[in-house]
């Protein structure tokens, strides 16, 4: 898959991992051991580059069944670009990439909402007894950083197994908290929020759940410059920015 976007990727810098808005856990929940995977320098990956925007490869015909005339249109629009990670009740990380994640409301509480296809190991992991129904969704930069990241978790826990996490792409750190969802690290995160879902927010449609979480916290990423977006079935920056002009 080739990087393609209609801006100048940014220079990322390498700030720790301040607090935005809402603290981390208590003392009391700190005391909780902590294994962290620094970001690592491995063999080279197939390199990512940015490419000149082109006119959609994706069509209408009207010919088509309907499903299919539905996802041509959706390939035109932009979707957020986020990495959800849970923990099961057995202690293992999953985690999964989504383009499906929006704000729901601001008050009196942030609520989010994504939704899943289910069966999912990931959503199993929220929905476990004993996780608490936390999560974690990581926005990912503009940029080759992030979409390093989210082309890894498209990978799924089935076959990868913990060795999503164990054996991350260069430059990508996970910390690991017992009882609570993994964080990743490195240039290509712009944000954290750290989530709680809902008791009444799982909601089955058809094959898929609608997840809502709460917003307990907001942890700022290394990475900088606008989150990463999807279209056409391609990784993309933001480009142009259109002004109204005086009439």
């Amino acid at each position: 898959m080739v990087l393609a976007g209609g801006a100048h990727i940014q220079a990322l810098s390498s700030p720790q991992w301040p607090v935005v808005g809402h603290s981390l856990p208590s003392t009391a929940e700190s005391r909780r051991a902590i294994h962290t995977t620094p970001p690592t320098p491995r063999p080279s990956s197939p390199a990512w580059r940015a490419e000149p925007p082109r006119p959609p490869a994706s069509t209408h015909n009207a010919g088509d069944e309907l499903p299919e005339q539905l996802r041509g249109v959706m390939r035109r629009l932009a979707h957020s670009v986020v990495v959800c990670t849970a923990t099961d009740r057995r202690g293992r990380p999953r985690g999964m990439t989504m383009s499906s994640f929006v704000s729901l409301s601001m008050e009196p509480v942030p609520l989010v909402t994504f939704n899943v296809r289910t069966p999912s190991r990931t959503l199993q992991a929220i929905q476990d007894e004993g996780s608490g129904g936390l999560f974690n969704i990581h926005v990912l930069a503009e940029g080759a950083e992030g979409a390093r990241v989210a082309e890894w978790f498209t990978r799924g826990n089935g076959a990868a197994g913990e060795g999503l996490f164990r054996e991350l792409p260069d430059g990508v750190g996970v910390c690991e908290e017992d009882g609570a969802a993994p964080v990743l690290e490195g240039k290509g995160v712009l944000y954290v929020l750290r989530c709680r879902a809902l008791g009444e927010g799982m909601v089955r449609v058809r094959d898929h759940v609608v997840v809502v979480g709460e917003v307990e916290g907001v942890l700022r990423g290394e990475g900088e410059g606008f989150g990463l977006v999807y279209a056409d079935r391609r990784y993309r920056v933001l480009g142009d920015v259109l002004v109204k002009g005086e009439e």
